[in-house]
């Protein structure tokens, strides 16, 4: 009995992350015609046998009817879906002789139809976003659909080659039996976002210490946390922050997209993302679900490149305020379930705001307030010492405190920060800033009291972080007296935050 390979190279999708695998081909001469998969595959690869030999037979194609295994490996990993249509095509014509060895720098990604047309794929930007990445010299093959949203988005067409139908990528095999890529080379043409003449900020009349607090919290990426009463302009304030941020880069907007099927896509938006969830949203609206072999992503993950802001902050389920522990401090997020384990970018900047206490009137009058000391100790005490520590900047917005103008920041003629935020990381050394802040917290020790090896490591990254972003909007690179000094206020307000706790 004689036995017939051949082999076709693609990738699959499996907890977030795309792997290589092979898929190996073998035929028996047999009496009993049979098609047997192999490699954890799931119902949808078995049946697209059926409208493989549809589609095969109306472009005039017919295969022996022998014993074929089809066999993916390595079979530790998941394979589902449609997007194996074409390849599972070619290596069977490949199988038979009907076309020449495919390389395996080719991939082939598109689900095909009963007349053989090719349909597009429904995970193309994951493999999309993978091959730029990581596999210069692949090429992708797939429908026109893809090729020309591609095209109209002015994102990069390079490695992406297209057909029509499934005749046309049999020609093209048998013209070009080796592909290579054209010498062009890409950059993608970022989408701009219309900016006003004047600051975001000065539609917010007053609040300077507070528009300075933001400023600094958004080019640092410092999580924040308004603290005043109501009607103080703590959320207009707020609000103003998505004017600010520059557009997001092509990469950083794939990212955020890996899931999402291309056809619900028209239009590529750069603008970064600003995300508001209701404070009764469940846990697993923020850190995203696993349903019915379907991920779900969460309002961390949607939140990726931007921002993500919690209003009347103590009111979140304390399940979701102690689940922002490690995107704050790692920038990505672990969702770990049965079948499911997933690695998340969780790039965002958190910016928040709440009540001074329940009837939310301590700062603007004690006498007016209603709430008594054990109201107030336990509604603080719904944010944790560690989600406390995580907030950078914790300031307290009183209106009749922020007539300063801090003429040596400008504050209102600032219409976006990306010029600062890339600078910012460029000029970042943890260990410099350490050091600086060493020196003048030692110079200040006779008013602090409190020796510089107590401190909290966490608190002194923070206060680097901060004590920069100042000193870069005034358009230094080194930060000066009172840069460390508004570092060290918004800071301690750590200390009044779990004073009135007590």
């Amino acid at each position: 009995m004689s036995v017939m390979q051949a082999s076709i190279s693609h990738f699959t999708l499996e907890n977030l992350q795309v792997h290589p695998i092979s898929i190996q081909m073998a035929v028996a001469r047999s009496t009993q015609p049979k098609i047997s998969f192999s490699g954890l595959v799931d119902q949808h690869i078995k049946e697209s046998m059926v409208r493989l030999s549809v589609a095969l037979k109306d472009r005039g194609l017919s295969l022996p009817k022998d014993h074929v295994t089809i066999h993916f490996t390595p079979a530790i990993y998941e394979k589902k879906g449609s997007d194996y249509d074409l390849a599972l095509a070619l290596g069977l014509l490949n199988l038979f002789g009907f076309i020449p060895r495919i390389p395996k720098n080719l991939i082939f990604l598109s689900e095909l139809g009963l007349n053989g047309d090719l349909n597009g794929s429904d995970h193309f930007l994951a493999f999309y976003h993978h091959i730029l990445q990581h596999h210069p010299d692949h090429i992708l093959v797939t429908s026109l659909e893809i090729h020309s949203w591609l095209e109209q988005n002015h994102a990069p067409c390079r490695q992406v080659i297209s057909f029509e139908n499934l005749s046309e990528v049999i020609m093209w095999i048998k013209k070009t039996p080796h592909p290579q890529l054209p010498n062009k080379s890409e950059t993608p043409i970022q989408q701009t976002i219309p900016k006003a003449n004047l600051s975001p900020l000065k539609e917010v009349h007053g609040l300077n210490k507070s528009k300075l607090a933001l400023l600094t919290s958004l080019i640092s990426q410092t999580p924040l946390l308004f603290i005043g009463s109501p009607g103080v302009g703590k959320t207009l304030l707020i609000t103003q922050a998505k004017h600010l941020l520059p557009p997001l880069s092509f990469n950083t907007w794939l990212e955020g997209q890996l899931l999402t099927n291309i056809r619900d896509q028209k239009n590529i938006h750069f603008s970064p993302p600003f995300r508001t969830p209701h404070y009764q949203a469940s846990p697993e609206a923020f850190t995203g679900t696993y349903h019915r072999g379907k991920w779900i992503p969460g309002e961390f993950s949607l939140a990726n490149g931007g921002i993500l802001f919690l209003d009347e902050l103590p009111h979140f389920k304390p399940q979701v305020l102690e689940a922002l522990r490690t995107p704050l401090e790692e920038r990505v997020f672990l969702l770990s379930r049965a079948h499911f384990h997933a690695r998340l970018p969780a790039e965002f900047t958190l910016l928040s705001a709440m009540n001074p206490c329940p009837c939310g009137y301590f700062f603007v009058d004690p006498c007016a307030c209603t709430c008594t000391h054990r109201q107030i100790s336990t509604y603080l005490s719904r944010l944790s010492g560690p989600i406390r520590e995580r907030f950078g900047i914790i300031h307290f917005v009183v209106p009749k405190e922020e007539l300063t103008t801090f003429s040596e920041y400008p504050i209102d003629s600032i219409c976006c920060l990306g010029n600062l935020r890339n600078q910012f990381g460029k000029t970042f050394q943890q260990q410099v800033l350490t050091e600086s802040f060493k020196n003048w917290y030692t110079s200040h020790n006779h008013s602090i009291k409190t020796p510089f090896t107590y401190l909290n490591k966490r608190s002194v990254r923070h206060m680097t972080k901060i004590a920069l972003a100042l000193s870069l909007l005034r358009e230094a690179e080194t930060p000066n007296e009172h840069d460390w000094s508004l570092a060290w206020e918004f800071q301690n307000a750590h200390t009044c935050f779990t004073e009135i706790t007590l």
